[in-house]
C-alpha cells in the first residue's frame, strides 16, 4: 500500500512538473528521499540507492507538494524530486519538489 502510494505521489510530482521541463536546460532530476540538509546542502539517497549531496545556495526553491509558491526546508526522511543543474562536478539545485514522510501505519486491531 505504502509503495503504491509513493509511486502515486512520484508520478504526480512528476506530471506537475512536465511543463516546465523544457525550461531547465541541460539540468539533471533526482528523485529519492532525504538523508540529510544543512543550509548548504541536499543530501539524497535515490530509488536505486545512490547517495548523493546536492549543494543550495540563496536561489534554490523549496515547495511542499501542492503548495505553488516556495516554503519550508523539506525533513530527514521527506520524498523529493530536485530539478538541479551542473556545477563543475557537482550538483546545484534549483527546485526541491517535497512531500513529507507518511506517517506509520497503526497495527490491525
Amino acid at each position: 500500500m505504502i509503495t503504491l502510494r509513493l509511486l502515486a505521489l512520484m508520478a504526480f510530482l512528476l506530471a506537475a512538473h512536465v511543463p516546465n521541463l523544457a525550461a531547465h536546460g541541460p539540468g539533471q532530476h533526482v528523485l529519492g528521499t532525504v538523508t540529510g540538509i544543512t543550509g548548504t546542502q541536499l543530501d539524497v539517497t535515490t530509488q536505486k540507492g545512490e547517495k548523493l549531496s546536492i549543494l543550495l545556495n540563496e536561489k534554490t526553491q523549496f515547495r511542499p507538494r501542492g503548495a505553488s509558491t516556495s516554503g519550508p526546508l523539506p525533513k530527514i526522511g521527506d520524498r523529493v524530486v530536485v530539478e538541479t543543474t551542473k556545477e563543475g562536478e557537482r550538483l546545484v539545485a534549483t527546485e526541491v519538489l517535497f512531500s513529507n514522510k507518511p506517517a506509520p501505519a497503526k497495527p490491525a486491531k
